[in-house]
Formats: C-alpha cells, structure tokens, sequence
C-alpha cells in the first residue's frame, strides 16, 4: 500500500504533462479519471462530471460501483440493459422515458451479444440502451488486463489498460440526450490508460480513426465459427510517460523513450463470440497492433485479455448501426501510406537517379553537337616568338623544392664527395672545396633532373631578358650546359604552370590572336614532351596514341580519321613494329626506353599541333634511334605552309642531328649567349677568340663554350637585381581545357581503367578473395546467434564487425589513388582532360571493381550466416547502408590521398578516423554515458549511422529470451538496445540521409576540390 501511495504522490504534479501534452484530456478528464492532472481513478459511472468524481479508495480496484455498472479499474463499464437510464434518472442527465423502458430491455437483449435485431427498427427513439460490445457506435469503454510477457516479466506486477473509442459524437446532442459526463470527446478519436498496480504509467490518444468489422462464417475452420472481429484503425498515436512512475523512471528498466516513440498507425481489434452474450462481455481479447508496436514490443504489439466494454447509446444510433451494414465511418486510413522517412528516403534516391542520367543525357546531347560542328579549314604553319623573358622566384622556395624535383638528393652527393676529398687530402684548401660545393649545387637546382627550380640559395634568377623566334614550319635546337635554364625557358614557352615570377611577352607569329576557332585555340596549338616518360603501363602504344587522339583531337574528327593520324605517326617514329606491345613500368616488362621517348613524342603528334616544345627527347636513345626521331621531326617542320614548328631541348647532339636544326641558341646562366643558324657557330666562336677544330663536333665546342662562360663569371649579373620591368608574362595562352566532351573524357578513361584491371587483376581479385575469406571467417566467428543477452551482443557486434571490415578495406583507395597521380598529372598538364571527369571515370572502376562487389560478396555471407533478420526488404537496406558506409569511409581516404602527396600523411590520418569511429562507433563505447564535453562527436562519426541504421531494423519482432539470476526474461531487443548501444529506434531513414548526403556527398566534393587543386602539375 506505501509503495503504490508513494507513486501516487510522484504523479501529483508529473501527470499535468499528461494534460497538456493530450488534448483529448483537457480541459476535462475523460470518464473514469479525475485530479488536477487526470492521474488518479474514479469509481464513478460515466454520467458523473469530471468535477464530481471521486477518487478511487482502494489503490487496485473499485470495491463498489453504481447499480449496474462495473470494472476494476474504474466503473465505466455498463453491464445491464437498463444500467444507463438508472444513471440518467440518479445524475438527472438526459431524457429517459420509463415508458420504452420495456422495448428498450428487449432490444438491448438481442444486441448485447453482438447481434442486431429487426425489431429496433420499431422502437426507434432516444432512449439510452447499454450496449457491451468493443464497436464504436458513439462512445465506447473497453478495460482488459495486459497479457505483455515482456512488462510482466520485467515488471513485477498487473497491468490494466482502459480506453475509451469515440465515432460519431456530437457534444452538443449526444451529451445532453444520453445524458454522458461531456468532456472534450472528438469523432474519431481513442484515449487510452495504461495502470501498473492500480497507479497510472503513461496515456496516449490516437486520432484520424475508423471502424469495420466481419465475421467468419459458418464453414470457417473449427474455432472460428462466427467470430466476430471488430477492428478499430487509428493513422496518428502520441503518447506520453509519466516521470516517475514505475515504467517510467523508478522501475528496473526506464522504458519513457519506448512508450513515447509510441506513434504512426495504430489498430485496436478485438474478437468475439456472436452468438453468446456471456462470452463478449466478459472474455473478449483484444490487441493494440502497428509498426510502432512492433519496434517496441515485439510482432504480437500490445495482447489484452479479460476485456470488457460497455456503450450508452441511443435506439436511433443503433437504428442507423444496423441500416449501414454495421459500418462505422470515420476518418479512415487505408495503411498503405508511406512514412515520412520512406517518403524523405525514395524522395533523394529519386533525386540521385535523376541526377545522373540528367547527366548522362546532357553529355551525350553535348558531344552529338560538337561532333556535328563544321570542320575548320586547314591552316598554315604557326611560328613562336618570345622577348625579355625574365624567370625567377624566391632563395627558400628554391631550396625547399630540391628533393621534390632533383634526381636523388644533390646535395648528399656533393656532401659525400666533399667527404672523401677531405680524408684523402687530409687538412687541404676548404675554400676550394666549398666553391667547388656551391658551384655544383647552383648548377643542380637551376636544371637538377627538370631545370625548373631557382639556381642557388643566393641567387634567384633563372633566365634573364631571354628573347627569341622561331620560323613557322622549322626546327630550334636550345643548348646549354646544366644550370643554363633550358628547361625553364622550354617549360614557359609551352605555358606550363610554374613556381616564381615570369615576365616577358610571347606572341605567334603570323599572330592568330587568342583563339581562331574553336578547334585551334591559342592554348591548344602547343603541344609539349616532357623529359620524363609518364605513361599507362597497361596500354599498349597503339591504345595509347588512340586514347590521345581522341582526347586532344575535337569531337568533330571522324574516328576513321583519327586512326589514320595514329597510324601515320606509329610510322613515322618506328613505332609500328611495337605498336600492339604493351607500355610497361619499372615492375612490368614492357618496351625500352628509348621507345618510351618516340611513345611520348606521338602522344604529342597525334593531336596535330601547330607548335611541338620538347625537352630532351633525344635523352635515352642510341645514335640510330636519336638519328630517326630528329628525321621525323625534320618531315615535319616542312616549310611555311603546313609543316609543324619544333622547338627542343638536347645536351649534347652528333653532328649530323645538329645540322638538321633551322636554328641554334645557346644559353648558359639563364642568358643567350648565342642565337642563329647552325653554319653561323664557326664565325661566333671565332669572333669569341675559339675557333673550332678542324673535323670536330660544333654542338661540343659550343657547349664547351658556355661551360667555360659559366665557370668564368664573366656574364654575372647581381644576383638580386632586377630587370628594368617585371611585369607578368604576356602570353596567347588561356587555361588548357579539353577539346573532348566530358562523356568522352569519362568514357575512354574508364575504359582504360577496366582494361587495365583485366590485363591486372591481382587488385580487384584481391578485393574479390579477400572478402569471401574474411567473410566466412567472421561468418563462422558469430555463426546462427541465439537469442541471449550475449547473443544480442553478439547480433550488433557481428554488425560492428563487418563495418570495420568494410573501413580497413577502403584504405587501399589511397595507393590507387595514389598510384595514378604522375599519370593525371602530367596528362591534365597537357590538357587531355579535366580533373572531374578523370575523377568520375576512376571512381566508376573503383567503386564498382574494388568495392561494390566485395560488399555484396561480404556482407551476404556474414548476414546469413549471423542468422540476421530473414526478409528481403530488410536486408536490402541492410545492404544499402553497407555500400553508402563503404562509399563514404573509400571518399574520405581517397581525399586524404589526394591532398598528400606523401603517402605516410593520409596513411596515419586514415587510421586515426578508424580509430576515432571504433570509440564513437556506439558499440565499444556507451554513447550516452559519454561526458557532455564531449558527446558531441558522435554526430561526425559515419560509423555510428551506419552501426545504428543496420541494428534497429533488426529490432522489429526480435526478441531476447534469457535467464538472469534465476529470473527468466523474455522482452523485445527495443526494450534494451536504446540503453545498452544508445541506439534510437526508428532511426534508419534519419541514419540514411546523414550518410548519403552528409558524408558521401560532402566527402565527394572534398574529393573534387582536392583533386582539381592538388592533382594538378606546378612546375
């Protein structure tokens, strides 16, 4: 008694919330209840005003209730035919007539078993008749005892529930003629009570309800002859807990959360005998059902049994009961509605569809027309001239370059021969040694490998006031000792992207202005070959010039066309007995060096540029091979009128390949100390007091010339003066954008990609293998879990499990990435195609190949073999979180990848993220038990989404059947999962949407703006 006492008192001030969060409560209690916040029971009928009743003595039951009336927990229940007109005439409510008290008697006989008599058509009127049946005709009272193993085994306890269903009520006529208590009662509506010992634990009110009912006819199986099923269908629920009570607070288990998640579709059936009156007023069972009830309690919702019910009801009403079929019609709900998060879910998957092949339309319309566009006229050959270009940039950035850019570390090498000077000379000249030292260095970092760094620490000038032309149509030979800054100058005369200050002017000549057409822009008439081979090592040369022609080549050449370009050029640079070999890498048998430079050369040719600048292409050939490709050059710088301006870097050429050259300069310390053609050499060294030797090389003398200019130090300029002018470079050049569409970019390198991988498919068979193994081994590991506590451990660990699978297996995003950077880079570089688009094609082949089929293959064997949830609609979005996880977690790495080029940096980012979401993934780790400061990290942790979202759709009807200490538990997953994981139920849709759009996407467009920003050449 104390014990029920005290809880009563916790509700005192607790139960206004009730009130006020359930308007059917307010401003009057419905019938049964009373107190300032409706907490407690009443044992009067329902004819008593809310002001009137009196609270119930006893703490479980109603010891005495009016004449006629009953129900334990309170005495709203009517159970005689004539226990309404006793209440109207002692409350004085209503308008009995004693006079059709005898017909009233009589109809009600035939209708209280459920049946529904000819006869009250003839005794229609507005007399109250109670009525014991569960349908809603105006306002109905059912009570039943709970049948919930789950509460009763968690709870040690009875509990009751009582409701109250209304259908068709008018409170301004049915109030006043039944003479019923009014409160605000609402057609279509339920307020229900649930009582755990006789004190109230939480209310609810259901509304947008309607009834039907059917019955199994007389040929239905044994034991269900002529049941009735009365079902009484609500589309909105909101309940509310009272703090306190013993469900809700002071109990073992705190289920406020479970009961006020209590919502959506709700369905109140119960069933009953027709033919015995007995039988349905006092053993009805019944069953509160829906989705939420599901997630909370398990497939069978809320079980009732004992139920009794009881309606005060006029002969009119009942009348009009039986003209419509015993329909009650409200406002109905047919169940087949989508829930807003169904509806949030398809809405973006919708969305995403559309997006993509509104994209794919859009690249296919766009590369129809420009394959559609008129041809342009040939036109004539295009010369280059350059005046007073001056290159330099800052002493530290220069330094801080040299390992990036050198060939091995130059300043371990001059360290290391310093080194052994000095223990072979034991104390010599140091000052000798150092000059030696700084000399070295100086020429190292002005063209160390690439010439494109700053000379020395001390000096930042690279070219000084460097002026030049060349011809249309003819062939330039830049030479110069290392450190003159040859590259450099070859590297801003093809408009390459590079560290420091430029200034000068560059112009074509003739002068074609910015752009002519658009198939000859002024930034596409250059093409450029760097001294370093980059090539795709899976394709063969003909697949490689093929896929350069068909990027640098517009849309509007024929594909026929473009073959016979490629072939042309397979001819002409010997290429064609190699030409279905493929490429090859360091770790690949593939072609030989010397062929890789003739391969890089045609990558140029093959999109027919007006202007080819090369840098040492000559470097790794043989005399006969350095011989053919000069040749082929020579055929093409053919004269003014079609022929191709060639513009090349060589250190140190015969003297056959340096009378086929046009013109000559020669450069030494970033200056021209010569500029002519190759016959005008012999008088310049002359005039220079070195004259050249009968039968020797003038390509020999000459460099032997400029080294010596250089070791002299008779050119100097101060090394922080400054041209009389430093302006930025004036040059015809734009961006270098591609001349393909973006569905052909995306197109031919994906089908790169997939090639490879067939030549190559240790990767993808690794990813394929290595999730089959690793599945079955983890299969095996959680093999069928039960339905134990630690089972339940087990089911959401087997999940946990297969998340961090699927996150260790996205690191190998980073090496390919990584692995395909010098590629992108150089081949952006030469304006082949955007970042995007290379973006998109390798995320095709990589989320496909290494990642959506090993997520299917691991996921499928680790959810059938757990013994998860056995549907196919939960297990498809099981499935989609898995590859949405996946995707965003592969992004991420893939980002991390991007923005460092040394791979240590992402490789211990990556890790620390896994490590961050294996302590906020929500298993490991209580999120709820976390310190405020720092609970916030769960919402940035993919992990925990995706742990939550494949969990709780594994709640609905799973079960945990245990013994703890002797006490056996049988209680809904529901009931536990929020307090052991932290989970919310009912989360997946929410989960869904933070992880398509908040990770996958946002980590996307992190990706692009790495990719485009870092992925990109600087020189």
């Amino acid at each position: 008694m104390s014990s029920s006492n005290s809880s009563n008192n916790n509700n005192n001030n607790s139960a206004f919330k009730l009130a006020s969060n359930l308007t059917l409560y307010q401003p009057e209690c419905p019938y049964g209840l009373t107190g300032n916040g409706c907490e407690h029971a009443s044992c009067n009928s329902t004819y008593v005003t809310a002001a009137q009743r009196v609270q119930r003595s006893d703490t479980t039951l109603c010891t005495a209730c009016p004449d006629g009336w009953g129900g334990n927990l309170n005495c709203n229940i009517c159970q005689r035919a004539d226990a309404c007109q006793l209440q109207q005439r002692a409350t004085g409510r209503g308008r009995s007539s004693s006079s059709s008290s005898s017909t009233t008697s009589a109809a009600t006989s035939s209708l209280s078993g459920g049946g529904i008599s000819s006869s009250l058509a003839l005794a229609a009127n507005d007399t109250a008749v109670c009525v014991n049946t569960p349908r809603a005709i105006s306002t109905t009272n059912v009570q039943c005892d709970m049948n919930q193993t789950t509460l009763t085994g968690i709870f040690q306890g009875n509990f009751q529930l009582s409701a109250i269903k209304t259908a068709g009520v008018s409170n301004a006529t049915e109030f006043n003629t039944v003479g019923l208590a009014p409160y605000n009662a609402e057609n279509g509506t339920t307020t229900t009570q649930v009582w755990f010992n006789g004190v109230l634990q939480w209310g609810c009110q259901a509304t947008n309800c309607s009834s039907f009912n059917s019955t199994d006819p007389a040929d239905a199986p044994s034991g269900r002859k002529g049941i009735v099923t009365d079902v009484w269908k609500c589309s909105t629920l909101n309940c509310v807990c009272i703090p306190g009570s013993t469900v809700c607070g002071s109990g073992p288990f705190d289920l406020t959360n479970t009961i006020q998640d209590l919502d959506g579709e709700t369905t109140f059936a119960c069933e009953y005998p027709s033919d015995q009156a007995a039988a349905a007023r006092a053993d009805m069972q019944c069953r509160f059902s829906g989705p939420s009830f599901a997630t909370a309690l398990g497939p069978g919702g809320l079980p009732l049994i004992h139920c009794q019910a009881g309606a005060c009801v006029t002969q009119d009403e009942l009348t009009n009961l039986w003209t419509n079929g015993g329909t009650t019609t409200g406002a109905s709900s047919d169940g087949m509605g989508l829930s807003g998060g169904v509806i949030a879910g398809l809405s973006v998957l919708g969305v995403v569809v559309a997006t993509i092949l509104a994209t794919i339309l859009a690249g296919l319309l766009l590369r129809r027309r420009a394959a559609n566009r008129p041809r342009d006229p040939p036109t004539a050959a295009v010369g280059l001239a350059w005046s007073n270009i001056h290159y330099s940039f800052r002493p530290a950035a220069a330094a801080s370059l040299i390992p990036a850019r050198g060939k091995g570390d130059t300043r371990k090498k001059i360290a290391d021969r310093n080194a052994a000077s000095s223990n072979s000379n034991g104390n010599g000249s140091s000052r000798n040694s150092e000059e030696k030292e700084s000399h070295e260095l100086r020429i190292a970092m002005a063209d160390g490998g690439r010439g494109n760094i700053a000379e020395t620490a001390h000096a930042g000038h690279i070219l000084r006031d460097v002026s030049g032309e060349i011809h249309p149509g003819s062939m330039l030979a830049i030479l110069g000792p290392s450190g003159a800054g040859k590259t450099s100058l070859v590297d801003i005369l093809a408009g390459r992207s590079k560290v420091g200050t430029i200034s000068g002017t560059l112009t074509f000549t003739p002068d074609v202005g910015v752009a002519t057409s658009s198939n000859h822009a002024a930034d596409r008439m250059v093409a450029f070959v760097d001294q370093e081979d980059v090539l795709p090592a899976f394709s063969t040369v003909r697949e490689a010039l093929q896929l350069a022609a068909q990027l640098s080549l517009p849309e509007n050449v024929p594909r026929h066309e473009r073959h016979e370009i490629v072939n042309r050029v397979l001819l002409k640079l010997g290429l064609d007995g190699i030409a279905e070999r493929r490429i090859g890498d360091a770790h690949r048998r593939g072609v030989s060096g010397g062929e890789k430079r003739r391969i890089s050369i045609g990558i140029a040719l093959v999109g027919q540029p007006k202007v080819l600048i090369m840098d040492e292409p000559l470097s790794g050939l043989d005399a006969v091979n350095a011989q053919r490709v000069v040749q082929a050059l020579r055929e093409l710088a053919n004269g003014p009128e079609t022929g191709t301006t060639v513009i090349m870097t060589v250190h140190q050429p015969s003297s056959q390949i340096y009378d086929a050259f046009d013109r000559v300069m020669l450069l030494a310390q970033g200056r021209v100390l010569f500029d002519g053609a190759p016959h005008d050499a012999p008088a310049w060294l002359e005039a220079r007091g070195e004259p050249l030797p009968a039968n020797h090389n003038p390509a020999d003398h000459l460099l032997s010339a400029a080294f010596g200019d250089m070791g002299s130090g008779s050119s100097d300029i101060d090394a922080h003066s400054s041209p009389g002018v430093m302006n930025t470079l004036i040059s015809p050049y734009r961006n270098r954008k591609p001349l393909a569409s973006l569905s052909t970019q995306v197109g031919s390198l994906a089908s790169r990609a997939f090639q490879a991988s067939y030549r190559d498919p240790s990767g993808a068979l690794a990813h394929i293998l290595g999730a089959l193994i690793i599945g079955l081994i983890t299969g095996g590991a959680f093999y069928k879990v039960n339905l134990t506590i630690a089972g339940f451990q087990n089911r959401v660990g087997s999940i946990f499990f297969l998340l961090l699978l699927l996150a260790f297996s996205a690191l190998s995003a980073m090496t390919g990435l990584n692995r395909a950077r010098p590629l992108v880079v150089r081949e952006r570089g030469n304006g082949l195609y955007s970042a995007f688009s290379w973006l998109l094609s390798h995320l095709l082949y990589d989320l496909v190949m290494l990642r959506l089929i090993p997520t299917i293959i691991l996921t499928i064997i680790i959810y059938f073999m757990v013994g998860l949830t056995d549907s196919a609609g939960v297990f498809f979005r099981f499935f989609l979180i898995a590859v949405l996880f996946n995707l965003a977690t592969t992004l991420y790495f893939m980002s991390l990848a991007a923005f460092f080029e040394d791979m240590s940096i992402p490789t211990l980012l990556a890790g620390l993220a896994i490590l961050f979401q294996l302590g906020f993934g929500g298993f490991l780790l209580n999120l709820n038990s976390v310190p405020g400061v720092l609970r916030w990290i769960k919402w940035i942790c993919p992990l925990r989404y995706a742990l939550e979202a494949m969990a709780t759709i594994q709640l609905p009807g799973l079960r945990i059947i245990d013994i703890v200490n002797g006490v056996p538990i049988n209680a809904p997953v529901s009931v536990i999962a929020p307090n052991l994981f932290g989970f919310a139920v009912e989360s997946y849709y929410r989960d869904l949407l933070v992880l398509a759009l908040a990770f996958t996407l946002g980590f996307f467009l992190l990706l692009v703006g790495a990719v485009t920003w870092r992925m990109r050449e600087v020189r």
